[in-house]
């Protein structure tokens, strides 16, 4: 109908076009809320991707017809319906059986079926006897089964559980712009379709709507042949490699912000909410200009030299936190780590799995690391800084929920394939109780109080892209354990520059929320002000190079 209408501009068309996508809306919704695995009502979500598309061309549609503006309200809803939508369900799920008056035993049940799901995957991965790994899926889908069945009495016997976690959110522009944003901040989100990209840019007292004409597989190849151009720069000459950041950075500039910034007035600070593969876009590293005249990375006209720049997974993620945010009196506490890597004794891995033993072998030593901890212990009152053997898994999952600041500053292993599988890898010391690989999946259901996790590690914020949920990454898994704000890596960063980027994140994090705590006010975030790290024209060095720079501060709300 909507094709019909572009062609025969019936306005009956146009409305039979709405009718039945808030149909087909309404069936989707209704299908996801009767399946109680995640999975299961994520992949529900990850099919109605073109629909939410469609919904965004309907309303450009139906404001041309009017001739005024778009439905802004309900476009940001359709632009938001796409985005870390597990995320959101267990944050919802989190808040929702704490004021429902499930009784405790119930709820310990369910964390210890959370805890035994997570215990039986590390077990499954870490088997090299096929028998053993049978047995361990067997267990590992029956405990599925308990804790599922369980949810599912959960939300029968308590009804209001079952309304706050079913319950969806309905963003209002109005209150985002007095509540979120100041004078000095512009939203920018995105939607990412098949056959374009869409962008909302959102101020404290405008709204504007932009359609990038940028299809889905175009924007696909230019951000890999970006990121490529970024994480190969060791293997190309100066001379090529210059030129040819220099051109793909001003593209990417002129295609997906130019518009949007043409229309601010004297906003300095973004919050970009990517979709798709912009997840994993350094839009730090962007172009205003390509002046060939230039002839060092140092000179060239880098977006974070006019702007401070964060990022949220979604505008609702932002709008949750801004409202649940209880400043803490004094200043924070830092639990900051460093692992070491060099074994006097191997026969301490004789329990670990093959693969474990395999991936540890390889592991470099990280003396900037160390140095990194030992410089935020002169610089904190307040903390614990563990180094060599003190930095284990299980100090670290006994101490972590008492602290403001996390810093952890060690390997990171990405599983593209299985992103649960992606990990930490701290010290080993030889305990049965703990292997020293962080999992993901043991991330997530970690209860958390900090504000701010700093990942000194390589490739933190990079993972698999799944349609209705976003970047599977080692930061994403910390939003689900309760931390609001992140930095982390979206490629290997050598040691040097990890270590002089990420301990002032920490620094400067720390002195952010401090002075948040003592009226700073929604200005003294301490994500806009990491925008100050990295690209600029205080930058000396390889800190002055991109694919350094910006490849170590990526910092998500």
């Amino acid at each position: 109908y909507m094709a019909f209408y572009e062609k025969a501009a019936a306005p009956d068309h146009l409305e039979r076009a709405h009718y039945y996508l808030q149909l087909t809306k309404r069936l989707l919704e209704q299908d996801k809320q009767n399946r109680s695995h995640q999975s299961d009502r994520l992949y529900v979500t990850a099919q109605a991707h073109q629909l939410y598309e469609l919904e965004v061309k309907w309303y450009r549609l139906q404001a041309a017809q009017r001739q005024a503006p778009p439905d802004f309200n309900r476009t940001l809803q359709a632009f938001e319906n796409n985005k870390a939508i597990s995320l959101e369900e267990s944050l919802q799920s989190r808040q929702a059986q704490r004021s429902s008056g499930i009784p405790d035993s119930l709820l310990t049940l369910k964390e210890t079926y959370q805890k035994k799901v997570a215990q039986l995957q590390k077990e499954r991965f870490s088997k090299a006897n096929a028998n053993q790994r049978s047995a361990i899926e067997l267990e590992l889908a029956r405990t599925r089964a308990q804790r599922d069945s369980l949810e599912r009495l959960l939300r029968k016997q308590y009804p209001l559980y079952a309304r706050r976690v079913r319950r969806t959110s309905t963003l209002e522009l109005k209150a985002i712009q007095e509540k979120l944003l100041d004078p000095k901040t512009a939203l920018i989100e995105y939607l990412v379709g098949d056959s374009t990209t869409y962008q909302l840019v959102v101020t404290s007292d405008t709204v504007c709507f932009y359609d990038l004409q940028l299809p889905k597989r175009q924007l696909e190849k230019r951000l890999q042949t970006f990121r490529k151009q970024l994480t190969n720069y060791g293997q190309q000459a100066p001379s090529k490699a210059l030129p040819a950041f220099r051109t793909q950075a001003h593209a990417l500039y002129q295609q997906l912000l130019a518009k949007a910034l043409t229309g601010l007035a004297g906003q300095t600070q973004l919050v970009i909410v990517p979709d798709h593969q912009l997840g994993q876009l350094p839009f730090e590293a962007l172009l205003g200009s390509s002046d060939t005249v230039l002839e060092s990375y140092q000179q060239l006209d880098y977006l974070l030299q006019h702007y401070s720049i964060s990022y949220s997974y979604s505008t609702q993620f932002l709008w949750r936190y801004a409202k649940r945010h209880s400043p803490k009196q004094g200043p924070p506490r830092v639990l900051a780590l460093a692992s070491t890597y060099t074994l006097e004794d191997s026969t301490v891995l004789w329990q670990r799995s093959l693969q474990q033993r395999r991936l540890r072998s390889h592991l470099q030593p990280l003396p900037s690391a160390q140095q990194e901890v030992q410089q935020l212990q002169t610089l904190f009152a307040q903390g614990q800084f563990w180094r060599d053997s003190q930095a284990v898994e299980t100090a670290f999952k006994a101490q972590a929920s008492t602290y403001d600041i996390l810093h952890l500053a060690m390997h990171g292993l990405i599983d593209i394939r299985e992103p649960s599988l992606s990990a930490l890898v701290l010290t080993e010391d030889g305990q049965a109780t703990d292997d020293n690989f962080l999992y993901a999946y043991e991330i997530m259901p970690l209860q958390l109080s900090a504000k701010l996790v700093v990942l000194s590690a390589c490739e933190t914020g990079y993972g698999k892209f799944e349609k209705g949920d976003g970047i599977q990454s080692l930061s994403r898994s910390f939003k689900n354990a309760g931390v609001p704000s992140t930095v982390v890596s979206h490629w290997q960063v050598n040691d040097y520059a990890t270590n002089q980027i990420m301990a002032l994140s920490s620094l400067l994090g720390g002195f952010c929320q401090h002075r948040a705590e003592r009226g700073g006010g929604r200005g003294g975030s301490a994500l806009v002000a990491l925008g100050d790290i990295g690209l600029g024209t205080g930058c000396h060095g390889q800190l002055g190079i991109p694919p350094l720079a910006a490849g170590a501060v990526i910092a998500f709300f």
